[in-house]
């Protein structure tokens, strides 16, 4: 068990970076076993995209334009632009969302 500590803390990099994969994995491996179809997943779709459009939605973009502001005092400006960046994602999520789900490739016969 020291072995293991001891690889941990020499390690931290590939712990996190092993921690991440392997949380997707059990993640994708639960998702598969499910087999869902899109019946379940619209209501889930539909109850989120109201959430971030909505109230919480307004809150998150206050707190990254804030966010924005507090670092252009600290001249920090890649949080800016990346708190500018997750508003405007934000915004237009709904669009986006369905521009991908609703994409295809015709085929002329």
């Amino acid at each position: 068990m020291s072995k293991i500590i001891t690889f941990i803390k020499n390690h931290k990099k590939t712990t996190a970076t092993l921690s991440v994969i392997m949380t997707f994995l059990l993640g994708t491996g639960a998702a598969f076993a499910t087999g869902g179809t899109t019946a379940d997943f619209s209501p889930v779709f539909t109850e989120v995209m109201a959430l971030l459009e909505g109230d919480i939605g307004r809150i998150i973009t206050a707190c990254a334009v804030g966010w924005g502001f507090i670092q252009i005092l600290q001249q920090n400006w890649i949080q800016v632009i990346g708190s500018f960046l997750g508003a405007l994602l934000l915004i237009n999520l709904e669009d986006i969302l369905d521009s991908l789900f609703t994409a295809a490739i015709t085929i002329p016969i």
